[in-house]
């Protein structure tokens, strides 16, 4: 079974969004971007794939802040901004 209820055509770097966070550091999105980019011939824009992170991942951490709700992985909201920072930083240098 197959549910296309989310399903549009987009910015692919969109995709992309939440896997500057994952797996604590930056080596899995790294790996899923060159796979990415050799079976489509797509290049992966990280300028936007932050934009995308940085407007997900900050605004969860509003959302949950203002709710309430324990943050994954806990710590604080300036604990958030201070990785997302870093993100930005280390994969901006690396973008053309």
């Amino acid at each position: 079974m197959a549910d296309f209820e989310s399903a549009a055509v987009g910015d692919p770097n969109f995709d992309f969004r939440y896997l500057p966070a994952v797996g604590g550091t930056l080596d899995f999105f790294r790996e899923v971007m060159t796979v990415y980019e050799a079976a489509s011939g797509q290049r992966v824009d990280i300028r936007r794939v932050l934009g995308w992170h940085v407007r997900t991942f900050l605004g969860d951490a509003v959302g949950r802040s203002d709710a309430g709700v324990a943050l994954p992985g806990g710590g604080t909201p300036a604990m958030w901004v201070a990785e997302v920072a870093t993100r930005v930083q280390v994969l901006g240098a690396e973008s053309p």
